[in-house]
């Protein structure tokens, strides 16, 4: 049959659109994080959307152990803001992954459950080693190969990863409990500093330094990395010399610094810096922790190239071809939205089919045994499972699909 050439323009537009795009999610204890780039057919990428929503799962989890209903909800927005991103990009491969307050939430299940049922998004607790490796791929792709890190700090809400690095990667690597958002809770810091709870803070960081079991870390005197946005912030204000076109953290500076953001409270550090409200609240936390780090060492700047954890996941998916996390097919629910919504499918719609098509699943597990690979099969059904009207009347072809050996008529041709 003839084909007209809007047509075949539509279908070759989404082939190659979805072909382009990958996305990496970071969950992480102060702020979810999502970043999309396009691929080009060198393997090379490019940022084309990037957003960051303040949502602070560590709070409480560090105290309480467990997320607070407010927080969760907000996290669920998050996602289908990013759920909505990945699909105006036609993103294909997507990771999303969370670190140190899932990792310690008792409530993690029912968190990641709901989150995948509302959004179609799966999201995969990696341990510490993993969240290293990511960040070391991050690190090393902004680096190059030809200006290798030996120490990479990555300091986020709940912990920090320390990790010592060779030339053939992570030499070894180790987590400790020293976050911003966990320190700040622990000694109740929400506003202005003194100086006797900053020593005390500075005296609790070095005593789990000291304790940490990462060998010959207080050896290494140059090519210090620092990631995390707390560090980002703090070398706009505090910049060091560049380094091979890198942006630096002076430490020198930060000690000047340090002290005009302690006597502030949260309000006035935001007017006088131009932070927004979380990165406020804890970015003196984040001040001290640097500074008394770089004490030990004895460094006179850390490298900070701007990348975590989002960036490793890009570099990850572009370097092992994976089309989506857990998609044997390629075809993700996002593209699946996407394909569903452009064809004229009424999302209302399919995404009730698609909520009652999983419950449904899940009650009678216990009867059909069907395992993950078949529950997503069905979510993808319930997504497009009004697709075949739009082919029929605007291609008019037939459309089949082939269940154990027996074609099945989507669509029957004009």
């Amino acid at each position: 049959m003839a084909y007209d050439e809007a047509e075949f323009v539509y279908m070759a537009e989404l082939a190659h659109n979805l072909a382009r795009h990958i996305a990496g999610i970071d969950v992480g204890s102060n702020a979810i994080r999502l970043v999309i780039a396009q691929v080009s057919s060198q393997g090379a990428l490019t940022v084309v959307e990037t957003k960051r929503v303040p949502v602070r799962l560590g709070r409480r989890v560090f105290s309480d152990g467990e997320m607070d209903g407010e927080t969760v909800a907000r996290a669920a927005q998050a996602f289908q803001d990013f759920r909505h991103l990945m699909e105006h990009h036609h993103v294909q491969g997507f990771r999303a992954v969370a670190t140190s307050a899932c990792r310690e939430a008792g409530d993690q299940r029912e968190f990641l459950l709901r989150i995948e049922s509302e959004t179609g998004i799966k999201v995969e607790v990696i341990d510490a080693a993993e969240e290293a490796r990511l960040i070391h791929l991050a690190v090393a792709a902004a680096l190059k190969d030809s200006f290798p890190p030996r120490m990479i700090l990555d300091i986020g809400g709940g912990s920090l990863e320390l990790s010592l690095v060779g030339k053939s990667g992570i030499m070894e690597s180790t987590t400790l409990p020293i976050g911003t958002v966990r320190l700040m809770e622990r000694h109740a810091l929400y506003g202005a500093i003194e100086p006797s709870a900053a020593e005390r803070l500075r005296n609790e960081v070095s005593a789990i330094l000291d304790q940490s079991p990462a060998a010959g870390w207080k050896q290494v005197r140059s090519r210090v990395v620092a990631t995390g946005g707390n560090a980002e912030e703090l070398a706009r204000l505090a910049p060091g010399t560049p380094q091979r076109g890198m942006g630096t953290l002076s430490l020198r500076s930060l000690e000047a610094l340090i002290p005009k953001i302690l006597e502030r409270d949260v309000a006035e550090r935001m007017n006088a810096f131009g932070f927004r409200q979380d990165r406020s609240e804890v970015i003196g936390v984040a001040a001290l922790i640097l500074s008394t780090i770089g004490r030990r060492l004895g460094v006179n700047r850390f490298l900070v190239p701007g990348v975590g954890v989002r960036e490793g996941i890009l570099s990850d998916l572009t370097a092992a071809g994976i089309p989506a996390l857990g998609s044997e097919s390629g075809l993700t629910l996002s593209s699946a939205r996407n394909f569903a919504e452009r064809s004229g499918c009424s999302s209302r719609h399919f995404e009730h089919v698609r909520r009652l098509s999983l419950s449904l699943f899940d009650q009678l597990q216990g009867i059909h045994g069907l395992g993950g690979e078949m529950r997503q099969l069905l979510e993808l059904g319930a997504i497009l499972h009004d697709v075949g009207h739009f082919i029929q009347q605007q291609l008019g072809v037939q459309v089949t699909l082939q269940v154990n050996q027996t074609p099945l008529v989507l669509a029957q041709g004009r």
